[in-house]
C-alpha cells in the first residue's frame, strides 16, 4: 500500500509542478529520485515524500512529520538509510490531509531521518528551490 500512496503523491506533484510552469520528467527505475523537474534548462532530482497526517506528537505543537530515508518500507527502518548529495537534489513533502506541500534542498535538509514543518514555513509551497540554477 505504501507505493501505491507514493505513486499517487508523485502523480499529485508532477501535475501540480506542470501547473507552475515546470516540465516533468518520471524515471524508467528507480534511481534514488521520483522525477526530474526542468525549469527554463535548469534540471532537478526531486524526492517526493508524502504522508496523510502524521503529526509530531508534541502537546500543543502542529508541526508535520515526515521520513527522509531511502528504501521500500518506512516501518523496517534497519533496512532505511538517509539519501546522499550524488542521489537527489531535492525534496518535496506532501502532507495529503493538509494539502500542504514543502519544497527543500538537500542541502538544507537535516541529516537525520525525521523531518519536521510548521505548517506556515519557508519551505511551504517555495517552488523557486526548484527553479533555481544552484546545485541543491
Amino acid at each position: 500500500m505504501s507505493q501505491h500512496i507514493g505513486a499517487i503523491a508523485v502523480t499529485k506533484i508532477a501535475a501540480i509542478l506542470m501547473e507552475h510552469g515546470f516540465l516533468v520528467n518520471l524515471p524508467v527505475y528507480d534511481n534514488g529520485y521520483d522525477l526530474i523537474t526542468d525549469y527554463r534548462g535548469t534540471l532537478k532530482r526531486v524526492q517526493v515524500k508524502s504522508n496523510g497526517g502524521a503529526e509530531d506528537g508534541v502537546k500543543n505543537r502542529t508541526k508535520l512529520k515526515f521520513y527522509a530515508l531511502r528504501g521500500n518500507n518506512v516501518h523496517q527502518a534497519s533496512t532505511k538509510r538517509l539519501y546522499g548529495r550524488n542521489e537527489v537534489d531535492a525534496f518535496v513533502f506532501f502532507n495529503t490531509k493538509q494539502n500542504a506541500i514543502f519544497v527543500v534542498p538537500f542541502d538544507k535538509l537535516p541529516k537525520t531521518q525525521s523531518v519536521y514543518f510548521a505548517p506556515n514555513c519557508e519551505w511551504r509551497d517555495n517552488w523557486d528551490v526548484l527553479r533555481n540554477p544552484r546545485k541543491g
